[in-house]
């Protein structure tokens, strides 16, 4: 071995074997794969991506600006297959169900009466919510929708709800969690502690919520004070208002109103509260609110 010295740089006169071209060497499991007509690692995870692999979500969105967000920003992931609503009962089943929240309801409720198809039968339910109300959450989560992401919601939090729900699991997008989890630090509301809440909201007084509720004044009373300890309110009226701030119920935006509908016919209350309520829009006819 003989060593050159040049400018300064010090080399060794290794036998390095030459070619008599310049054409660049390929890595050798590139060779072998053409060899043998295999395709290289990438390709085959693309195919195995291609042919059968990839989550089947059908888009059950009744807003058409909102549908085609939708739509587009899941058309764009090369692992998730749009089905076709026309085409849903035909081919593979269907994976993920992403839906708006009274569309969700509707879903889930026709799933527990067995009324889906069976290419729908065992999809996992994802609903887009315009807001994170925490009796709208309860509602959902007790439906049996298995994810909640919020219309502002990035796509990103769509596209991890709809991977996370193929996979068998839930998923709540960040701010929904964060309001479960203030839910979580307080002691929540009885079923008979919300019916309570509700008639108080709209203004009722002890009287008439036990007789609504069939049951004694006194109880009625000791409802409102473990609601009001609840609530950390000093007031009926604090408790109104904390339960509606904070989306505990869904009740029309002037309970006042609806006491004295109540007060203007001979109807039994008791049916009356069973009914939709009727918030008009503008010029428009009035729109029920379940």
């Amino acid at each position: 071995m003989f060593v050159y010295i040049c400018r300064g740089v010090i080399t060794h006169n290794l036998q390095v074997p030459t070619t008599h071209n310049s054409t660049p060497q390929r890595c050798p499991a590139k060779i072998q794969a053409q060899q043998e007509h295999l395709p290289t690692p990438k390709e085959s995870e693309m195919s195995e991506r291609e042919t059968g692999q990839r989550v089947a979500v059908l888009v059950c969105v009744a807003e058409p600006l909102l549908a085609v967000g939708v739509r587009t920003s899941l058309a764009a992931e090369p692992d998730i297959q749009l089905i076709d609503s026309e085409h849903a009962c035909d081919g593979r089943n269907v994976d993920v169900l992403v839906a708006d929240t009274d569309t969700a309801a509707a879903l889930a409720l026709d799933r527990q009466r067995q009324r889906l198809g069976p290419r729908l039968e065992f999809a996992a339910i994802l609903a887009i919510s315009p807001q994170a109300r925490e009796h709208a959450v309860r509602c959902a989560l007790e439906q049996g929708i298995r994810g909640l992401v919020l219309t502002r919601s990035p796509v990103h939090d769509l596209l991890a709800g709809v991977r996370a729900l193929a996979s068998g699991g839930r998923y709540l997008c960040p701010q929904i969690r964060w309001q479960m989890a203030q839910v979580s630090q307080r002691e929540v509301l009885t079923s008979r502690e919300d019916e309570v809440l509700r008639l108080l909201t709209m203004g009722l007084c002890n009287k008439s919520i036990a007789r609504d509720l069939e049951i004694a004044v006194g109880t009625v009373k000791a409802h409102v004070k473990s609601i009001m300890g609840k609530l950390d309110a000093s007031c009926r009226t604090e408790a109104a208002r904390i339960a509606t701030e904070r989306g505990l119920m869904d009740l029309p935006a002037t309970p006042s109103r609806r006491v004295k509908t109540l007060g203007a016919t001979n109807r039994p209350r008791r049916a009356l509260l069973s009914q939709p309520f009727l918030i008009p829009q503008g010029d428009e006819p009035a729109r029920a609110v379940v």
